[in-house]
């Protein structure tokens, strides 16, 4: 018996199915001892830690980054404003 002769119909869901469902990639259980030194080093600092443009975070901010914390406020709006400097620098570097 002869195998089936592949048309489009057939190797059509072959090609769009692995772009629908990427594989799933692992995280990391944890970091490297270097950057987990820094992160202590960093979770060590009371009072404000760091300021950038308009937005400051605390030791106690940064707390809410632990596992089984919520973030607040403060963070999400330093991260905001992260973000919003790497674009505007990118943007002006394409200039």
């Amino acid at each position: 018996m002869r195998p089936k002769t592949p048309f489009f119909a057939n190797l059509l869901p072959l090609q769009v199915q692995p772009r629908l469902r990427p594989p799933v990639l692992a995280l990391p259980t944890s970091l490297p001892p270097e950057d987990e030194e820094n992160v202590n080093e960093i979770m060590r600092k009371r009072g404000m830690v760091v300021k950038f443009v308009r937005e400051q975070v605390s030791q106690t901010d940064l707390s809410r980054l632990l596992p089984g914390q919520c973030l607040n406020d403060q963070i999400i709006n330093f991260y905001g404003a992260l973000l919003l400097a790497r674009s505007e620098a990118e943007v002006s570097a394409r200039r």
